[in-house]
Formats: C-alpha cells, structure tokens, sequence
C-alpha cells in the first residue's frame, strides 16, 4: 500500500508544479499552484499561566486557555520551580473533547468555574516537588484547562515547596491544503512499517512452532 500512496504524492506534487505559469517577466506565477508551504515551527500564540506564589491552602482554582480555531496543538511547559506542599495539593490538566461546547474564539486567560466539568483529564495530576515534567508536553486542541485543588495545609512544613505552578502555553496552527491526507497516511504508513521492521528483529523474537508437515520431515532426515 505505501508505494501507491507515494506514488499518488509525487503525482501531485508534479501536477502542482506544472500549473505553475511564466508571468510577462519571465518570473513563475505560483498564485494558482496548489503549493503547501512547510508548517512553520514558530507561534504567535502563547499564554503564561500560574498560581499565586505561595498558593492558597483550602481551595479549588481554575484557569482556562482559548487560543484561535485555527490553532490544533498546544505544548505546555513547566517552571523547574513548580512544587506543592503536600500530595493533596495537586494540579490537573484538561482539553476540550471533539464536538464540545463552543467558546469565544480569541486569545483569553481566566477563571473559569463550568469549563473544567465539561472537559477531558489528560495526564496525571501533578503534584510535590519532583513530580513535574521536565520537558514540554503537547497535547491537542485549542483550549487547555487548568484545576488546582489544594487542601488544608497539615504538614506545616517551613522547607516544604508551596509555590505552585507556572507555564508557557504555545499554540500552534496546522495549515489545510489539497493532499494532506494522503501525505500523513505515508508518514503513518512508513512509520508502521519501520516498527514492524524493528519487531523482526529483535533478539528475542517469538516464532510460531512448526506445522506437523515440517516435524516429519525432520524427523525424516
């Protein structure tokens, strides 16, 4: 199957480039080309989003990220300072599931106290002084919610870490354009391949046991 969907990219990355035209200059016109450009690895959509530093003992915040529609992925990434107290203090994220409720399009940063119900947990909640990522993480959509649920403070701990959290949200967008999807189903298609490849061989491969015909003739010999 992937030859085929690679020969139907390059076909169509020929045909793009032959419906490219000479303008009266002698410059290529490109206007009525079905070019796709690279997706660009910069955004101009980001957000911070933190607690109070130290947070509040006793108490559930919630904030909420809504970057444009044309936004499809967002990674997150954690201050190495972001710790809490005690396990009970943790930190949850959310996304928006396919086909949720519609929220004003634009960038906007606030509390929220509906939005978090109606939305998806994604990871672990985070929590302590050592658990939290140490990279960014992405994850999908426009819209990020995030619930801070703390409890009483019963360690009473002077060294303990009660700062809280603080992150960089980027937004990024993935430009649509005539073959896409026949371009992610190679990627799709030689990434299987090359994890089936990886399987065969291993070391430790597990091979069916021979068919009674094979033992016979073994046997024979």
């Amino acid at each position: 199957m992937l030859p085929h969907v690679a020969a139907l990219n390059i076909l169509g990355a020929a045909m793009a480039r032959s419906t490219a035209s000479l303008d009266s200059s002698g410059h290529q016109d490109l206007s009525n080309a079905s070019v796709v450009n690279a997706a660009c690895t910069t955004s101009l959509h980001y957000a911070f989003v933190e607690s109070e530093h130290p947070y509040k003992a006793a108490v559930v915040s919630n904030w909420k990220v809504v970057f444009p529609e044309n936004v499809k992925w967002m990674t997150v990434e954690f201050d190495p300072q972001c710790g809490t107290a005690q396990p009970e203090d943790s930190l949850q994220l959310y996304v928006r599931p396919i086909g949720g409720s519609d929220f004003v399009s634009g960038d906007a940063l606030g509390d929220d106290e509906d939005g978090v119900q109606n939305n998806w947990p994604v990871l672990t909640k985070f929590s302590g002084a050592n658990n939290w990522p140490q990279m960014a993480i992405v994850l999908p959509g426009n819209e990020l919610f995030f619930s801070l649920e703390t409890a009483s403070d019963y360690v009473q701990d002077e060294k303990a870490t009660n700062y809280g959290f603080r992150c960089l949200v980027v937004g990024y967008e993935w430009p649509h354009a005539p073959g896409d999807g026949l371009k992610h189903l190679e990627s799709e298609l030689a990434f299987l391949g090359g994890m089936c490849a990886a399987s065969l061989m291993k070391k430790d491969l597990q091979l069916p046991p021979a068919s009674g015909k094979f033992n016979s003739i073994t046997k024979l010999i």
